[in-house]
């Protein structure tokens, strides 16, 4: 009976974690549009997000496009969660410098610029609202003007991104484009009802198998 109990009480915790989280696209704010894009390395650019649950973000895709024989792309990139406040950027929530992955996605935009894929493995829980995505090319230490670019997509609908231009005092600018990027993560979500009976089912069981042991 007590291996009974152990196989009984291993179902019920693997039910339980598999009706909690799912791996997911958590936000798409769109694919680049190969039209334009905002100066990254003298500016902070920012975009928002929202989600509707909570949810624990794994990781961070977005795009650029760089001239080619000019400074570029620092081999690393500062990013920030804000809080909204009121259609802007409010308070950093987390932030970090990283290297992550960049690849040349082959596409030219204007037939000469070079277009590249990064992503950033990061781990930020959030609770559900609305958020600002920001990104600058390298530490905040860097400020010149290296001629990369988050790339633009299509408007989605979203409010505009905004900018912060070094020395980078928290004062943005409305700078009219929505940028492409999306997060990945793990979302809560609801059990369905046959999980949900599944788990209560085993719960039961193991409650009448302790009281046949204390009679």
């Amino acid at each position: 009976m007590k291996h009974v109990l152990r196989r009984t009480l291993l179902a019920v915790a693997l039910l339980a974690t598999t009706a909690t989280a799912a791996r997911a696209q958590l936000y798409n704010g769109g694919l680049p549009n190969h039209q334009n894009g905002n100066e990254m390395s003298g500016w902070i650019q920012a975009d928002d997000f929202s989600l509707s649950g909570a949810a624990t973000v794994s990781d961070i895709r977005f795009w650029t496009i760089g001239f080619r024989g000019r400074a570029g792309w620092t081999g690393s990139v500062w990013w920030a969660i804000f809080a909204d406040n009121g259609g802007t950027p409010g308070a950093t929530l987390f932030s970090g410098t990283q290297a992550g992955t960049r690849v040349a996605t082959g596409f030219l935009v204007g037939s000469v610029i070079p277009e590249y894929q990064h992503d950033l493995a990061v781990s930020i829980a959030l609770a559900p609202g609305t958020y600002w995505l920001g990104l600058h090319n390298g530490p905040l230490s860097h400020t010149s003007d290296d001629s990369y670019y988050w790339e633009t997509t299509n408007l989605n609908g979203t409010n505009a991104g905004r900018e912060d231009d070094a020395p980078f005092n928290g004062v943005w600018a409305n700078n009219t484009f929505d940028h492409a990027f999306q997060l990945y993560g793990n979302a809560a979500v609801v059990p369905e009802p046959m999980t949900l009976s599944l788990v209560a089912t085993g719960l039961i069981g193991v409650a009448v198998f302790r009281r046949r042991q204390r009679r």
